[in-house]
């Protein structure tokens, strides 16, 4: 979770069709916004979506910027 307090928006990490996403809701009303496109990791190594998760995320005021931190696993050549 992170949150803008100024306009009154709540993030929310989660997974949606085995992908992780990230939906913004207007606090006031309780309304989703909108949600986001996949976050995926474009490493050919990469191991799939059930092994992606969320570590982090925070909004800062000063940059406007929401900073999110995910991660994954990579596959070896053992599998």
């Amino acid at each position: 979770l992170a949150i803008n307090q100024d306009k009154h928006q709540l993030y929310i990490g989660h997974t949606q069709s085995a992908s992780l996403r990230i939906s913004m809701f207007d606090t006031p009303t309780g309304k989703l916004v909108r949600t986001s496109d996949r976050l995926s990791f474009k490493a050919a190594n990469a191991a799939d979506s059930r092994f992606e998760h969320f570590r982090h995320m925070v909004y800062s005021q000063d940059s406007d910027t929401l900073f999110v931190s995910y991660s994954n696993m990579l596959k070896t050549g053992g599998g």
